[in-house]
Parts: C-alpha cells; structure tokens; sequence
C-alpha cells in the first residue's frame, strides 16, 4: 500500500511543479519552486511575507542563501518542512532591485 501512496504522491508533486512552479535561481543554481504569500499575523511586524516551497532535488537551501524571483533579490530568513519539502521565507532586499 505503501509504494500506491509514494507513487501518487510522485505524480501529484510532478504535476504541481508543471502547472504552478516556476524557476527560480538560489546560489547560482536554477530550481523549481511553487510560490505562496501569507498575511503579517504573527509574522512580519508589517506588509507581506513571501514563501517558496522547493520541488528541486538540485539545491539544499540554507539560511541566508541568495534568491532571484521574478527580478527581484530575496534573502532566506527561515527554512521550514512543508510536506517533505523545504518551504522557504523570502526577505526582499534593496527594495527588489534584483540582479
């Protein structure tokens, strides 16, 4: 039973990634991630925070890595499991001026 519920879950992350993901570059390397934004409560003091759940086995994301999405520069403050996954918090840096 166990290998019908790994399976699914394989097809269900490959089709996940291939409708919502997009690619991203942390480090230098390219990867896929799904983005998500969660609201200030009991988070950031104001404005919106920004997640991003990794689907790349290419990349083992660390505190303070370097985050290039859609042009603008982010900063990993926190690293958290969703899923198996590594779900990322994004801290924008110089205002999203991006390289």
């Amino acid at each position: 039973m166990a290998d019908l519920f790994d399976g699914m879950k394989r097809r269900m992350d490959a089709l996940i990634a291939e409708r919502f993901g997009m690619k991203v570059n942390i480090n230098g390397t390219d990867c896929i991630v799904v983005e998500s934004d969660f609201l200030a409560e009991l988070g950031p003091v104001e404005g919106n925070g920004k997640n991003v759940v990794v689907f790349s086995g290419n990349v083992i994301p660390r505190r303070g890595d370097r985050v290039v999405l859609r042009g603008s520069e982010f900063t990993v403050t926190r690293i958290r499991r969703f899923n198996g996954k590594p779900q990322l918090t994004l801290e924008e840096n110089n205002g999203g001026k991006g390289a």
